[in-house]
């Protein structure tokens, strides 16, 4: 891969990733702008990754990410 579409895809990754982490911290709406920058990198460069961050932006998927599990004793 040449290093300009490495480059591209590492920023579609890190779109994914700050898409990832508004979604935990509750805010949609920046997680959508991610997640849609990420969808056009990456269809750009033709990478799987936009099929996983179209399901990711799905407006069915929780706000929050989900409680931890219970401490164990």
């Amino acid at each position: 891969m040449p290093r300009e579409q490495e480059a591209q895809s590492l920023e579609a990754s890190a779109y994914r990733y700050l898409g990832l982490l508004y979604q935990a911290m509750g805010n949609r709406e920046l997680a959508v702008k991610a997640f849609d920058q990420a969808i056009t990198l990456a269809t750009d460069l033709n990478l799987p990754l936009a099929e996983e961050c179209q399901k990711l932006r799905s407006p069915h998927l929780p706000t929050s990410p989900p409680p931890p599990p219970p401490a164990l004793q």
